[in-house]
């Protein structure tokens, strides 16, 4: 071998027991004819640690709880030691950050889509979960119901609706009152006039349909009333001036 050449051994030790081990590694240089250069030999010392225990990290959200062998560990990403073979590990479906963002279970780094997952550790492992983050669309319609309320895939859209016309609840509503649909709005800003639409949820929103009083039905029943009670007096006093 030459002087500026150079060249990788790799060696497979096997223990049969997890303890400190002080090994020691030798190297020398041959000539051309495989002789060894006894000035050449060189020794090293050193120790090794063989352990029975597995090291598991499991990366997650700072909110995300991970449960390994049926304990709960704090709310985070969880690095632990463990003994080979069989392991439960789980995590759960739902995360709620606050009352309009959460965390949706999606899938863990190896592909895995299991919520709860039985392992058999035979090496150090590495694993993180994947969570999609969603926000919550808030429909607040007293007046009509609304379709379209719940919790939507971050950068998705939503859809949402009330009918266009709605009856008002009451004597009102019975005499033919109703709501006529003006816009969707989110605090003072119209979001559309249709009672049909759609938002891409960036974030949470919350929408609030505005109405206004139809009243052309209920006064024409109104009319009706008051003209058929001037003609009932009318008629009820002529009666009386006309009797003996």
């Amino acid at each position: 071998m030459s002087s500026s050449g150079t060249e990788s051994v790799t060696f497979t030790l096997r223990f049969s027991t997890a303890k400190t081990y002080r090994l020691s590694i030798g190297a020398v240089f041959l000539d051309s004819s495989f002789n060894v250069i006894t000035e050449s030999l060189t020794k090293q010392d050193f120790s090794i640690v063989v352990s029975d225990r597995l090291f598991l990290n499991v990366q997650t959200q700072d909110t995300v709880i991970v449960t390994v062998d049926g304990v709960a560990s704090k709310p985070g990403s969880v690095s632990t030691y463990l003994s080979p073979g069989t392991h439960s590990i789980s995590v759960l479906s739902i995360v709620p950050k606050n009352d309009s963002t959460r965390l949706r279970f999606d899938h863990w780094s190896d592909g895995s889509t299991q919520l709860a997952r039985t392992m058999n550790l035979q090496g150090n492992t590495t694993l993180q979960t994947v969570y999609v983050t969603q926000y919550r669309l808030n429909l607040i319609s007293p007046e009509a119901s609304a379709v379209g309320d719940g919790w939507y895939d971050s950068g998705s859209s939503a859809n949402f609706s009330v009918p266009p016309t709605s009856p008002v609840k009451g004597i009102a509503g019975q005499l033919g009152d109703k709501w006529i649909f003006q816009g969707w709005y989110e605090g003072d800003k119209l979001t559309t006039s249709s009672n049909i639409g759609s938002i891409t949820m960036n974030e949470s929103h919350t929408l609030t349909p505005r109405w206004k009083h139809n009243y052309e039905l209920p006064l024409l029943f109104l009319a009706a009333i008051i003209a058929a009670a001037i003609v009932l007096a009318y008629y009820s006093k002529k009666k009386q001036k006309s009797a003996p």
